[in-house]
């Protein structure tokens, strides 16, 4: 009604009604990133003039339940969480880290609720069974929750790693957990922290004694400080499905399948 009267107050009038070779268009654009196939748009329009509510309906679910919807909405997050398959700094070396990717996407597609998400990718380590919670560098989670889970959590390590030989593990861990935080702040308080990192502000509502009390919480892995070979300590094996098939048949006497 305001938008409405504010247009009448100018002289102007809403655009028409997109047509339906448009609107079929439009709607495969916003939820899969992708522009309909020549079929679909005859079939679209085909049910569009019979029932435009049907047609609009059917084709909305049907776009979300392919498996490009979750691909296509992965982007908005890949991207706050500073995803990437290499590591970053000057060797900027390979990382192994897609199996998170793919946990996402699988997430969106399955429609799991937002807060449920967030807890899984925040502290998913923290919801695992007892006989999983001991885990170590280097063991094959068998339990497919349980793997989610932990992966889920790959979230907090996405930020850069550093290689070099010159790396001193000490800083680069700092620098590690203040990426989370700096991270988690943008993405759930909607705010930025980077400031209160060196100084109070006084127009900032953080000061750095806040700062470092929620850094705490993401100053707790055990990790060496740099990548080593595609990865950086704690890690596990994540197979996929396909994978931990064939490990079912393989003797694994050199890993901890828990």
């Amino acid at each position: 009604h305001f938008v409405l009267a504010k247009l009448d107050s100018v002289g102007n009038a809403p655009r028409p009604e997109a047509e339906p070779e448009v609107l079929v268009r439009r709607l495969s654009l916003a939820l899969n990133g992708l522009p309909p196939t020549i079929e679909e748009v005859d079939d679209f329009v085909e049910h569009y003039g019979r029932d435009r509510n049907l047609a609009v309906s059917k084709w909305v679910d049907e776009l979300l339940e392919r498996k490009q919807y979750g691909e296509h909405f992965a982007w908005g997050w890949m991207d706050a969480a500073r995803y990437a398959d290499t590591n970053g700094y000057q060797a900027d070396g390979e990382r192994v880290m897609w199996r998170w990717r793919d946990w996402l996407i699988d997430s969106l597609n399955a429609g799991k609720p937002y807060d449920q998400m967030t807890r899984e990718m925040l502290a998913g380590d923290l919801l695992l069974p007892k006989s999983v919670q001991g885990w170590q560098t280097g063991d094959v989670i068998r339990d497919p929750e349980s793997l989610d889970l932990l992966m889920a959590t790959g979230f907090l390590r996405n930020h850069r790693y550093d290689t070099g030989s010159g790396t001193i593990p000490d800083e680069s861990r700092f620098e590690n957990a203040a990426d989370r935080l700096e991270t988690f702040s943008t993405i759930w308080l909607g705010m930025t922290m980077q400031c209160a990192r060196c100084h109070d502000h006084k127009f900032d509502p953080i000061p750095t004694r806040d700062y470092y009390s929620l850094m705490a919480f993401f100053d707790k892995i055990p990790e060496w400080g740099m990548a080593i070979r595609k990865a950086s300590h704690p890690f596990i094996y994540a197979p996929t499905d396909d994978q931990r098939l064939q490990l079912e048949r393989l003797p694994m006497t050199s890993w901890v399948i828990r």
